[in-house]
């Protein structure tokens, strides 16, 4: 990923944004042969933000479309679901069941999604 830009270079296309949808589309597009491609963040380095995400199906089968070596990573270093709780402020449980299992439901940190989508570029 370009750290810096010379402001004469003209580029095929610029993301802005270096979260998890501006470096999938630009890893997206450098797997597809589009390597003239700059991501713009005012982030000056990738670090834990302390959020997580869940990949259902339909967003696994999305990353291994951008980058079959990026959803192995991930994959490989996510916490299988067994059972989904949605519970209100006080505990109570409001919904509980199984997940989908198509592609296998993960849960992940952010920043290491973050961080694998950089380390392919």
């Amino acid at each position: 990923m370009t750290t810096q830009t010379d402001q004469d270079h003209v580029y095929d296309v610029v993301i802005v944004g270096g979260a998890i949808a501006g470096l999938a589309c630009a890893v997206g597009l450098v797997e597809r042969g589009l390597t003239n491609v700059l991501v713009l963040d005012k982030a000056t380095k990738l670090q834990p933000v302390g959020a997580s995400i869940a990949l259902f199906s339909n967003g696994i089968k999305a990353l291994e479309y951008l980058s079959p070596g990026v959803a192995d990573k991930v994959k490989d270093s996510c916490i299988p679901i067994d059972t989904m709780i949605l519970e209100d402020l006080e505990g109570n449980v409001l919904h509980k069941k199984k997940p989908p299992t198509a592609s296998g439901v993960n849960y992940l940190v952010w920043f290491l999604l973050q961080k694998y989508l950089s380390e392919a570029l």
